[in-house]
């Protein structure tokens, strides 16, 4: 929208001298200096520590072969972002403490209204991942984005549903979680939710882009990765250029800081594969999670017939 720096206010109004004792008072402190940029100067505050540079993800990538498993414990997942013309995919491998693997990309041309290019998405469900110990790896779980092509999406995922393995998402900016409670979004004739109908999944792409940039900028000290680090194979520029496609910057809006995540480049693709094939690692913890959670109530359950039947003896 429309903004004016108060450097431009009239003559007897907010002077440069006072602006400059606000900027010297206000640059002791980010937040006042946040405030200041957003109030004073009409400017939009960017959070620059946040921000990974491309090319320093780019010098630091591994000799890895794409489309190889590294020899670690892993699980794989992918996110599918969803254009006209085109399905773009982004399989990553996820270790112990988020330490995590680009393994391949891929970019599957064609019309989204078709089956042709749907086919290839599930020839890739379907692909076996050779890993660095001989072993082989399929992906566990895909996210598609369900935010262009909507009943393709839905399609698609309806086909594979018995394979447990495919989610539908959708990304929400203002979402307080990562991942949340899905709805069913199948309807009969009558217009009652299915049961067993497909799922669609908000996630909380404003969240998981901050967690990303922060193990983005999480740098390795000696041989063993820290928590977190992202390794990438030889992939090209244009990879990493879309990657760090956004920038979250603050405005004060009637007195309230509101931050919001904005393009400096207009390819943010590989932003959103990597932020549902992430998603899709979550929805994989939170099954096992409640896996556990069941196991521990059996053996509770357990325990306590246990002792009744030791006081019936008695």
């Amino acid at each position: 929208g429309f903004h004016l720096s108060s450097l431009y206010s009239p003559v007897g109004w907010y002077s440069w001298t006072q602006a400059v004792e606000d900027f010297l008072h206000a640059k002791e402190s980010e937040q006042l200096l946040k405030v200041w940029i957003n109030t004073t100067l009409g400017e939009t505050w960017v959070d620059k520590g946040e921000v990974p540079d491309w090319k320093q993800l780019f010098n630091r990538r591994e000799f890895f072969p794409v489309g190889t498993v590294p020899r670690r414990e892993v699980v794989l997942t992918a996110g599918v972002d969803v254009q006209k013309d085109r399905l773009e995919v982004e399989v990553v491998a996820w270790g112990k403490r988020r330490e995590n693997w680009s393994i391949d990309y891929r970019v599957f041309e064609g019309d989204t209204g078709g089956r042709e290019v749907w086919g290839k998405l599930s020839e890739l469900l379907n692909h076996h991942f050779i890993g660095e110990n001989g072993l082989e790896y399929m992906i566990s779980m895909m996210a598609v984005d369900a935010g262009y092509a909507t009943q393709e999406v839905y399609n698609w995922v309806r086909g594979h549903q018995g394979s447990g393995r495919v989610m539908a998402v959708k990304g929400v900016n203002k979402a307080l979680v990562p991942l949340s409670s899905p709805s069913r979004v199948d309807i009969t004739v009558g217009g009652q939710k299915l049961k067993r109908g497909i799922k669609l999944w908000p996630v909380g792409v404003s969240i998981l882009k901050s967690e990303l940039f922060q193990l983005l900028n999480v740098l390795k000290d000696g041989e063993e990765a820290p928590a977190g680090y992202c390794h990438f194979p030889e992939y090209a520029p244009e990879y990493f250029k879309q990657l760090t496609a956004e920038q979250l910057v603050s405005k004060v809006v009637k007195g309230y800081t509101k931050q919001e995540w904005q393009k400096v480049r207009e390819r943010n693709e590989v932003l959103d594969c990597r932020i549902y094939a992430r998603a899709a690692s979550i929805a994989l913890g939170i099954r096992k999670n409640k896996g556990k959670k069941k196991e521990i109530r059996k053996k509770k359950k357990k325990k306590r017939m246990n002792r009744r039947g030791k006081k019936k003896k008695k």
